[in-house]
């Protein structure tokens, strides 16, 4: 295991540095993005790293009623893994960590294609005015998480996201420089009336207050591009951070979409998990 160092100067946003561990798996060897995850848990280990059970103080039970029914809010945050919890959390470290076997930044080439796909669809979006389709098609790894409302899928989602580090700074691997900023999952709630456009916009605005970045303004804020040129960047932010899982709540919102918004949304989903390898996650309602 190895750990780098960081300068007394530097500054760590949400985050933590880069530890790195042997990869159990042949086809995770090599692979920083891969190494620096947490060990691959067992079901016990999850079930241990899942559950919250709040603490009670006995001395609270002499206290005055007024002051005892507060401390029954406790019970709120009280979470034990079910079966259905420990599966979904061995679907998410797969989904993960086989969204980054074919995006190793180490890789020979790797940068180089990449500028040149991203170069490429921004000259198809710049040209269309409508969003083309994606260039060529992989398996998708993404899946949906859906259920009734009020029994948990976001608490569970995130109890289990929360397992990883959400940004992890890279600074050497192998002992030879790799500076890189690495964002594992992003949260995002599916517009209302399923608009792709505040989508896009809540994605670069996500990511400014994970990292402290200013994308939003250097991209959107003043830009009179047409959303769909919009569309390149995000994907090119996606990339150059090695977003891990994308995950994108309350997902019937797209039920209340007009016209065709719903299906340029979806249609858009499925390009980010097709078109540059990273996995969505979509969660919601039955309805």
């Amino acid at each position: 295991m190895i750990k780098n160092s960081p300068s007394d100067n530097d500054e760590l946003v949400n985050g933590s540095v880069a530890t790195y561990r042997q990869a159990e798996l042949p086809e995770y060897y090599g692979n920083p993005l891969i190494e620096a995850l947490p060990p691959m848990y067992s079901e016990a280990d999850a079930r241990d790293l899942l559950k919250y059970y709040p603490e009670v103080d006995p001395a609270i039970r002499t206290k005055p009623t007024h002051i005892r029914t507060h401390a029954v809010m406790n019970a709120a945050d009280f979470f034990a893994p079910l079966p259905i919890h420990l599966a979904l959390q061995q679907q998410i470290d797969r989904m993960l960590r086989g969204g980054y076997v074919n995006r190793n930044p180490i890789a020979p080439g790797y940068w180089p294609a990449t500028n040149r796909a991203i170069a490429e669809m921004r000259e198809r979006y710049k040209n269309s005015k409508i969003r083309p389709n994606a260039p060529h098609v992989t398996s998708p790894r993404g899946f949906s998480f859906i259920g009734v409302s009020g029994i948990g899928k976001s608490t569970a989602i995130k109890r289990i996201m929360a397992m990883y580090d959400q940004v992890i700074y890279h600074s050497y691997y192998n002992d030879r420089p790799f500076t890189h900023v690495q964002i594992t999952w992003l949260h995002l709630q599916c517009p209302r009336k399923g608009s792709l456009s505040v989508l896009v916009k809540s994605f670069f605005q996500a990511l400014d207050a994970l990292l402290g970045t200013t994308y939003y303004r250097d991209f959107v804020e003043h830009s009179r591009k047409r959303v769909e040129e919009f569309i390149p960047d995000m994907k090119n932010l996606a990339l150059k951070h090695s977003l891990g899982v994308l995950v994108i709540d309350e997902i019937q919102n797209l039920v209340s979409a007009p016209g065709a918004s719903s299906d340029e949304l979806l249609n858009f989903l499925v390009e980010m998990d097709n078109d540059i390898g990273v996995p969505i996650v979509l969660v919601g309602t039955f309805k």
